[in-house]
């Protein structure tokens, strides 16, 4: 594993705010790699062939957490069943959610320099992660109702970060206790159907679905800690309850704790969970926003190499 290519996203937030990053990067690689610089999604396809045909041993992501799930959705596409390269995940975003749930630390330039002081010494350790797929895309956390609903509002104004997301969750309990408008909207019932590992959870309509690979989902929240309790299984949350009764139980559910209330309709591990619905449906997957009118199929996705430095 001494050949490494990066992938460097220039529109992820931290990286916009460091452009020199690239160059320094860059720098780092000569003789022991490449830095590939991606303005648009659809070029990971032909640097995935690329990559293919090269038998990359190792690729980085420098980016955020929806940089390494358009990585992994576009390599995985052109991969098929064959190994996919191992992924040194740079930690270039915000939040770096994804990276955090699986204890990886460090910036961009520290973690190459890690990773370059070890590659030639197979002394690297490998997490073999599971992530997801959802209607074909790959990553590790999905969901809606009230998850795509704070990440629209967590989005709006542009700025973005741990302090606003605490500050977002800081307005939502008194909110909750007060009914204010604005949090009966966030968690107002979508109309959807679910069906968990071929038995329908029995709700014409939910609050949230959340499904994860990894324990944590932002900001510490263990709210899917069972997602490794069993091989091939992810942990799923399927929920249709008012914002107050969530408020007694906050401190459980960040703690990864079962909570005990019968709004939770099913909150461990799911095989695969499809999201039947009318309409628009808005939903997220790793931070990344879509909306589709075609059911949704929640599954496992490859187990894939992650280096830890």
């Amino acid at each position: 594993m001494n050949r490494i290519g990066v992938v460097h996203n220039p529109f992820a937030r931290r990286n916009r705010r460091k452009k020199h990053l690239a160059g320094e990067l860059k720098s780092m690689l000569a003789g022991k790699g490449d830095l590939y610089q991606t303005g648009h999604p659809d070029e990971l396809s032909d640097l995935a062939a690329h990559c293919l045909k090269r038998d990359l041993p190792v690729l980085g992501i420098n980016g955020g957490d929806g940089s390494i799930h358009a990585v992994l959705t576009a390599f995985v596409k052109v991969y098929g069943a064959r190994q996919l390269p191992a992924f040194l995940i740079l930690r270039g975003g915000t939040m770096n959610t994804v990276s955090k749930a699986m204890g990886l630390s460090g910036t961009p330039d520290q973690i190459l320099r890690r990773w370059i002081g070890v590659r030639d010494r197979d002394a690297v350790k490998i997490l073999r992660q599971p992530t997801l797929n959802v209607n074909g895309k790959i990553g590790f956390i999905t969901g809606t109702g009230v998850v795509s609903r704070f990440l629209d509002a967590y989005y709006e104004g542009g700025k973005t970060g741990a302090l606003k997301a605490l500050s977002m969750i800081g307005t939502l309990v008194p909110g909750a206790v007060l009914g204010t408008e604005a949090v009966r909207d966030m968690f107002r019932p979508v109309p959807m159907r679910v069906v968990h590992d071929d038995s329908d959870l029995g709700r014409s309509a939910y609050t949230a679905v959340l499904a994860s690979t990894v324990r944590e989902v932002g900001l510490g929240f263990k709210l899917t800690s069972r997602c490794y309790e069993r091989p091939g299984r992810f942990h799923l949350i399927a929920a249709d309850i008012a914002p107050l009764a969530l408020v007694p139980m906050m401190f459980r559910l960040w703690a990864g704790q079962n909570p005990n209330h019968p709004g939770f309709l099913h909150h461990g591990p799911s095989r695969r969970a499809v999201i039947d619905h009318q309409g628009l449906l808005r939903w997220m997957m790793d931070g990344d926003m879509y909306e589709t009118e075609e059911p949704l199929t929640i599954s496992m996705g490859p187990v894939v190499r992650v280096l830890a430095v």
